[in-house]
């Protein structure tokens, strides 16, 4: 038997898997030093709060944020190992955890304006990542079970093939 190896564009995904960890942790520690900002941004969508009710807005979304960026530092974390395994359901979640993930952070961007610079960037490099598990005729040879170090070369000749029968 053969034995089975991961492609290094899925090791790729793993590591990129590793940078969303360190910007999720970096975003909630921002928020806390920055508090005053984050309190400001609510400041400005709702101007008729009073301190006290601006207080507990500011705490509500300083919590809310810790553990949506936990929840994903955990997903993350996970799906970093299981992804390896080349099982199809763990490309399937982590598309959707990915997709969730983009669609989540769009909205944070019309939010507050402390991410702005950051968000656009994190969406298109998770966009990526969904790319990287889909289009590669490897990483797809990996999820249905045909990619092992005996058919490394052959997985290899036969892309080279088609991109000379394309010419």
């Amino acid at each position: 038997m053969s034995k089975r190896v991961v492609p290094k564009l899925i090791n790729l995904v793993v590591l990129g898997l590793v940078i969303l960890i360190v910007v999720h942790l970096a975003v909630v520690a921002i928020m806390m030093v920055e508090s005053s900002v984050v309190k400001e941004s609510i400041r400005q969508a709702n101007p008729t709060l009073d301190s006290k009710s601006l207080a507990s807005a500011l705490r509500v979304t300083l919590v809310a944020g810790g553990f949506f960026h936990a929840v994903f530092v955990l997903l993350y974390s996970w799906l970093a190992f299981q992804i390896r395994t080349g099982s199809r359901w763990s490309r399937m979640v982590l598309t959707v955890v990915l997709a969730v993930a983009t669609i989540a952070s769009a909205t944070s961007f019309f939010s507050s304006p402390i991410f702005r610079l950051l968000i656009p960037f994190e969406d298109v490099f998770q966009l990526v990542l969904i790319g990287l598990l889909w289009l590669p005729a490897s990483c797809r040879a990996f999820f249905a079970g045909r990619f092992s170090s005996a058919s490394l070369s052959a997985e290899v000749g036969s892309i080279m093939v088609d991109r000379t029968q394309e010419q």
